[in-house]
C-alpha cells in the first residue's frame, strides 16, 4: 500500500480539494517519514531533500526528481542513499568494531545513526508569491528560512549531522533558475570527524578515523509510465568515465533511463502513450513519448585526501550495481558486525572490483545498441537495479575533513519533440501495434534544419541532452558556482508578488516588482487552458499571449471563454547585452525569469453576473449525456455541469432521485455562475439517472433568505 497515492500532487490543488491548511502543512514536513523534508523548487527540475542528507525508498511515488517540473508523474527517484563506513573504530562505549557502517537508505530510515543539527533554506531574494482570486496557489510549500543577496545560488538548502560513526556531514543544495542552467543541482558533502556521534554538542570520541568511504546509492523511478516499469524495475543503468566507456565526453557520471518492457503491445523504448492512461486524461492518446528522460549524477570534485584537496581523477572508487532488493538494501544496522563487513566489502570493491565491468545495461543489451528494446533490464530480479558508487579511502584525523561534489540533473527530449515523435510514429502505424516499426524514419524540424531518425533514435538523443546537461554542471562549478552567482549569466528577476483574479468579463493579472536585479525589458504573459500542466490538445504548451512593457503592473485578459479554466505564468524578458555567455549559456539571448517563480496551479475562469431571479436558474447541458459531441459539453472537463444566472449567493444541494443528499456547493462569490465535477461528497462520479438541485438563497454570510428553487436533472452516461 502506498499511503497519499491517490492524492492530488499540487498542493494549491489539493488546498482547494480539502479545504485544511493543517494537511498542507502535515504533508510539506513528513510526508516521506520522521525527519523534515525541503524542496528544491526554482526551475525545470525539482527535487526533496531530507535533513539526514539523503532519503529512504519513497512510499509514495512522483516527488523526488521532478523533470520536467510541470507535468503530472514526473517524479524518478526512489531511493538516494548514503552511507559512510570506516575500518577498525571505536564506539562511544569503548567497543571496537572491525567495519562500522551508518546509513540512509535504501531503506534504512537512518534513525538512530544519523542525527540532524540544522536545516535551512535560504533564497537570494524573498520567494515570490501568487495567489488565484485570494488563495495561495503554488504546487510545493517554500518554507523559507532567510534571505542572503549575496548567495551564489537562487536557492540553497543547507543541513547539518551528525552520525553515530563520530562523523558530521554537512551538506548543501545549491539551484539556479536561469534557463539553461536550472535542471541539475549541485551537492557539497563534507564529512568531518568531529567525534560526535549523537544530537548533544559534546565530543564523545576523539580517534582517527581510518579507510573511510563516502558510498552513494541511486534507484531511479518511472512510475507513471505507460509500460509499467515497476518501482523503477525496467531501468538501464551505465556508467562513463570509469575506464569503459567515454562515449566521446570527459567526465565521471552514472545515469539511467526506462529501457524493454516485456508488457508492452508495441516497441516500449520512450513509453509511447496510444491509449490515455489513469492519471494523465482521456484525451492523452497522441502517442507521445511519455518517458524521455535520462537521469543521474556526475563527479564535480573529489578531495584527494584530506590534507590535499585537489580534484582526485580516481574518485569514485568504486562504481557498480546493485539489485534493488538485494539483502544489502535491507535491515541495515549499524550494531550487526557481520551484516556491516559485507557492506563495507561492497562499498570498497563492488562485487570483488572497483568498477564493475560489464555494466547492468551491458549486460542487458551486450551489444551496446541501447536503442533496440532487447532483453530484459530486470535480469530475473523483480525490482530492477540501481546505480551504487563510492569515494575513498580517506584516513580522518579529529578535526579533518574531506569534500566531495556532485551535480544531479535530468535532461531528455522536450516535451514538444516527445510529442511529435510519438505522434508521427503512431500515425505511420495507423494506430495499429502490429505495424509500428521502430525502424520507420521520422522526418522533424529543428531550428530550421529537417533531420530524419528513427523514433528510437531521436528518444536515445536524450541521452546526448543529458551529457550536455552534465558538462554544463562541470563548467559551472569550474567557474566557480559555489561562491560567485555571477559564473553564469543572471536572469532577470521575477515579479515579486502575482495575482489571478477572476471576473465577470475578464480575468485580471496584476504583479508588483523587485526593487533590484538585472534590467527588465519586457514581461511576458503565457496561458494556457484546462490542465496547469497544460493542454493535451494543444501538445502540452502554454502560449505566449501577450508581451508588456517593463513598467507595467497588470494586464487584463478578456480573450477568453466562459466555462473553460486558464493557468498562468508570467516571466520578466530579460536585455540580450546582459548575457555575455557563459556555461551552457549562448551570449547574447534574451534570458527570462523562470516560470516556477510565478506558475498558477489553481484555475481562474469567467464568472457571470448574478442572475436576476431565482426562475432564471438554468443547468447546463441537460439532460448530461457523456455519449454526446464535445461540443454540446463543456470543452475543458469532460464530467462537468454548469449553473447559470445564479444568485451571486446561494447553497446547491444535489438529491438522488430517492432523496438521497449527495453534494453541496456554496456559491458565495457573487457571480452568477458555478460548476459541479459529478462527483459525490465520497469523490465517486454519479450513475445515470434522474437527480434534482435545490438552489437555495442566502445573504453574503451564508444566511437562508426563504428563497429557493429546484430543477430536475438528467444524466446518461
Amino acid at each position: 500500500m502506498r499511503p497519499f497515492s491517490n492524492l492530488p500532487r499540487r498542493l494549491g490543488i489539493w488546498s482547494q480539494i480539502t479545504g485544511s491548511v493543517f494537511l498542507l502543512l502535515m504533508f510539506a514536513t513528513t510526508a516521506f517519514g520522521q525527519f523534515e523534508n525541503k524542496v528544491m523548487a526554482v526551475g525545470e527540475m525539482d527535487n526533496a531533500y531530507t535533513e539526514t542528507g539523503a532519503q529512504q525508498e519513497y512510499w509514495w511515488s512522483g516527488y523526488g526528481l521532478e523533470w520536467p517540473a510541470i507535468t503530472n508523474q514526473s517524479g524518478h527517484l526512489r531511493a538516494d542513499a548514503f552511507w559512510i563506513a570506516a575500518d577498525n573504530v571505536k564506539d562511544a562505549d569503548g567497543k571496537t568494531w572491525s567495519k562500522r557502517v551508518v546509513h540512509v537508505g535504501t531503506r534504512a530510515t537512518g534513525a538512530g545513526e544519523f542525527f540532524p543539527q540544522g536545516f535551512k533554506t535560504i533564497s537570494r531574494f524573498e520567494p515570490p508569491q501568487v495567489t488565484v482570486d485570494g488563495l495561495p496557489s503554488y504546487d510545493k510549500i517554500v518554507d523559507n528560512d532567510s534571505v542572503d543577496p549575496n548567495l551564489p545560488a537562487d536557492r540553497v538548502i543547507e543541513t547539518k549531522v551528525n552520525t553515530l560513526l563520530g562523523a558530521t556531514l554537512t551538506k548543501r543544495i545549491y539551484g539556479w533558475s536561469q534557463g539553461y542552467n536550472d535542471n541539475y543541482h549541485i551537492q557539497e558533502y563534507i564529512i568531518t570527524n568531529t567525534g560526535n556521534v549523537n544530537d548533544d554538542p559534546e565530543q564523545e570520541l576523539d580517534q582517527t578515523l581510518n579507510g573511510v568511504y563516502i558510498h552513494f546509492m541511486k534507484r531511479y523511478d518511472y512510475t507513471g509510465s505507460i509500460v509499467g516499469s515497476g518501482w523503477g524495475a525496467n531501468v538501464m543503468n551505465d556508467i562513463v568515465g570509469d575506464g569503459h566507456h567515454d562515449y566521446g565526453v570527459n567526465f565521471r557520471a552514472q545515469y539511467t533511463w526506462l529501457g524493454n518492457s516485456l508488457n508492452s503491445p508495441y516497441d516500449p523504448l520512450g513509453a509511447p502513450i496510444w491509449d490515455a492512461p489513469s492519471w494523465s486524461g482521456p484525451a492523452d492518446t497522441s502517442g507521445r513519448l511519455s518517458e524521455p528522460a535520462f537521469l543521474g549524477t556526475v563527479t564535480l570534485h573529489a578531495d584527494s585526501t584530506a590534507d590535499i584537496t585537489d580534484n582526485a581523477v580516481s574518485q569514485p572508487s568504486m562504481t557498480g550495481h546493485l539489485d534493488a532488493d538485494d539483502p544489502l538494501t535491507s535491515a541495515n544496522d549499524a550494531f550487526n558486525e557481520s551484516k556491516m563487513q559485507r557492506e563495507y566489502d561492497f562499498v570498497s570493491e563492488a562485487r570483488g572490483t572497483p568498477h564493475m565491468w560489464p555494466h547492468q545495461a551491458d549486460i542487458v543489451d551486450s551489444d551496446g545498441d541501447f536503442t533496440t528494446a532487447d532483453g530484459d533490464p530486470m535480469l530475473g530480479k523483480p525490482g530492477g537495479w540501481q546505480s551504487a558508487f563510492s569515494y575513498g579511502p580517506y584516513t580522518l584525523k579529529p578535526g579533518d575533513d574531506v569534500r566531495i561534489v556532485i551535480a544531479e540533473a535530468a535532461d531528455g527530449l522536450s516535451m514538444q519533440m516527445a510529442i511529435k515523435v510519438g505522434r508521427q510514429w503512431k500515425q505511420d502505424a495507423n494506430s495499429v501495434p502490429a505495424n509500428a516499426d521502430p525502424a520507420d524514419p521520422i522526418t522533424l524540424d529543428v531550428n530550421g534544419t529537417p533531420v530524419t531518425m528513427n523514433k528510437n533514435h531521436w528518444w536515445f538523443s536524450g541521452r546526448d541532452s543529458l551529457f550536455r546537461t552534465f558538462q554544463n554542471a562541470v563548467d559551472h562549478y569550474n567557474a566557480g558556482a559555489l561562491t560567485d552567482f555571477n559564473s553564469i549569466p543572471e536572469p532577470p528577476l521575477p515579479p515579486k508578488t502575482f495575482d489571478v483574479a477572476s471576473g465577470v468579463d475578464k480575468i485580471h493579472l496584476e504583479w508588483s516588482a523587485y526593487d533590484s536585479g538585472p534590467t527588465r525589458t519586457a514581461w511576458i504573459v503565457y496561458r494556457t487552458r484546462n490542465r496547469y500542466q497544460g493542454a493535451i490538445e494543444d501538445d502540452w504548451q502554454y502560449v505566449a499571449v501577450d508581451t508588456l512593457a517593463a513598467d507595467a503592473t497588470s494586464w487584463d485578459d478578456t480573450n477568453v471563454t466562459r466555462g473553460i479554466e486558464y493557468y498562468y505564468y508570467l516571466s520578466a524578458l530579460g536585455d540580450p547585452a546582459d548575457n555575455t555567455g557563459g556555461p551552457g549559456t549562448p551570449a547574447g539571448v534574451a534570458l527570462k525569469s523562470n516560470r516556477y517563480y510565478a506558475q498558477t496551479y489553481q484555475a481562474a475562469a469567467l464568472k457571470r453576473e448574478p442572475g436576476s431571479a431565482l426562475p432564471a436558474v438554468r443547468v447546463v447541458p441537460n439532460p448530461y449525456n457523456l455519449g454526446a459531441v464535445k461540443s454540446l459539453r463543456w470543452p475543458d472537463v469532460q464530467d462537468k455541469l454548469g449553473f447559470l444566472d445564479l444568485p451571486g449567493y446561494c447553497k446547491i444541494k444535489i438529491f438522488t432521485e430517492l432523496g438521497e443528499l449527495i453534494k453541496t456547493i456554496d456559491h458565495m462569490d457573487g457571480s452568477g455562475d458555478d460548476f459541479w465535477d459529478l462527483q459525490t461528497y465520497a469523490q465517486q462520479l454519479v450513475v445515470s439517472g434522474m437527480y434534482f438541485a435545490v438552489v437555495q438563497e442566502t445573504d453574503q454570510d451564508g444566511n437562508p433568505t426563504g428563497n429557493q428553487i429546484t430543477r430536475k436533472i438528467i444524466i446518461i452516461r
